[in-house]
C-alpha cells in the first residue's frame, strides 16, 4: 500500500494521518484559521457539557429536597417521625405526691407519651406501665423501656372546645370568645357553653352562650368581657363548661375547661400566652375533663374552725 495522500493529491508526510474529507469541507466557508475554530468549538463543548451538568444537579436537587429527611436512629414510634432522635428527649423532673416506703413494692408508675399539638388536642403516642415492685429505688435508674399501645382516656369521649383568650392589663378588660366545639356525642342536643369566673375560689361572674341544635360540632362565635383588675387576674380561675341535653331531656354538662392559676398542663400554658401576649387574642383547642373531675379539683378548701369559748 502507498502512503497517504493529502488534499491536493500530494502524498501527507511522514507519521501523520490522513483526515477526511469532511473536515476541509465544514471549515472552507470559515474565514478563521483552523486552530482558532478548534479552540472555540472545543470552549461550545465544554459550556455544553457545564449546562448539561447544572441542569441535572438542579433536577436532582429538587427531587432531594422533595422528600422528608429520614431519621438517622429510629425510636419504634408510629407517631414521631424524623425529627425525633434520642438526643432530643430532654429529662424533666417533677414532683409527685408522698408515697410511703412500706406502699412502694404495690404501687405501679403510669406513663403516657403524648404528641404535643398546640392548636389541638395531644395525641397520645403510647403508655408505659413500671411496678415500682421490680427496679431498686434506693440508686438513680436509667431505663430504658418499650411503650406499649396508647390506653383509653376518658377526657377523649367528652369532646373539645375551641375558644380565644385577650386580655388588656390598662383597662382590666378580659374578653373570651367561644368558637367551637367537636367531638360531642352525637346523642346530645341544643349544646351551649358556660363561662364562669371564680376570684378566691368562690364564684364571681358567669355567662352563657346560646343554644345551638343537635351537632357535634356546634359552632359558636360568641364574645364575652369581663373586668378583671390587674391586681387579681392571678387570683382568678376561667371555667368554661359544655352543656347539652341528653336522654333526660333536660341539661347537663359534658364537660369543663379550668383555667388560671390552679390549671394545669395546655390550660395553664393558654393563660401565660394570654398574659405574656397581652392585648392580643390567643386562641386554642382544649380537650374537655370530666365535670365530676373538675369539681374536685375546684372544691373550696375547708377552713379551720376556731374553737368556741368553754369547749
Amino acid at each position: 500500500m502507498g502512503s497517504p495522500t493529502g488534499p491536493s493529491g500530494t502524498p501527507a508526510p511522514a507519521g501523520t494521518t490522513a483526515e477526511t474529507r469532511l473536515t476541509p469541507a465544514l471549515t472552507a466557508g470559515i474565514p478563521w484559521p483552523r486552530w482558532a475554530v478548534v479552540t472555540v468549538a472545543a470552549v461550545a463543548a465544554v459550556l455544553a457539557a457545564s449546562c448539561l451538568l447544572c441542569v441535572l444537579c438542579c433536577c436532582c436537587g429538587r427531587r432531594t429536597r422533595g422528600r422528608k429527611p429520614r431519621g438517622k436512629e429510629a425510636v419504634g414510634l408510629a407517631r414521631v417521625r424524623s425529627t425525633a432522635t434520642p438526643h432530643l428527649v430532654s429529662g424533666h423532673q417533677h414532683s409527685v405526691p408522698s408515697v410511703p416506703p412500706a406502699e412502694l413494692p404495690g404501687a405501679t408508675l403510669l406513663v403516657h407519651v403524648r404528641d404535643f399539638q398546640r392548636f389541638s388536642r395531644h395525641e397520645p403516642l403510647g403508655t408505659l406501665s413500671l411496678p415500682l415492685g421490680t427496679v431498686d429505688l434506693q440508686h438513680v435508674l436509667e431505663l430504658w423501656l418499650p411503650l406499649g399501645p396508647p390506653g383509653s382516656d376518658e377526657a377523649e369521649r367528652t369532646g373539645e372546645l375551641c375558644f380565644s383568650l385577650r386580655y388588656v392589663p390598662s383597662s382590666g378588660r378580659l374578653t373570651v370568645v367561644v368558637l367551637e366545639a367537636r367531638g360531642l356525642s352525637p346523642g346530645l342536643t341544643e349544646p351551649y357553653v358556660k363561662v364562669q369566673l371564680m376570684l378566691d375560689q368562690r364564684k364571681w361572674k358567669k355567662r352563657r352562650t346560646s343554644a345551638r341544635g343537635a351537632a357535634a360540632a356546634p359552632y359558636f362565635n360568641e364574645a364575652f368581657t369581663f373586668h378583671v383588675p390587674l391586681g387579681q387576674v392571678q387570683s382568678v380561675d376561667l371555667v368554661l363548661a359544655v352543656w347539652a341535653r341528653g336522654p333526660r331531656f333536660r341539661a347537663e354538662p359534658v364537660g369543663k375547661v379550668v383555667l388560671g392559676a390552679r390549671a394545669s398542663g395546655q390550660p395553664l400554658q393558654h393563660w401565660a400566652d394570654m398574659l405574656a401576649h397581652a392585648r392580643r387574642p390567643v386562641a386554642q383547642w382544649h380537650r374537655l375533663r370530666p365535670p365530676s373531675e373538675v369539681g374536685q379539683a375546684l372544691a373550696p378548701e375547708p377552713r379551720l374552725r376556731p374553737p368556741l369559748p368553754g369547749s
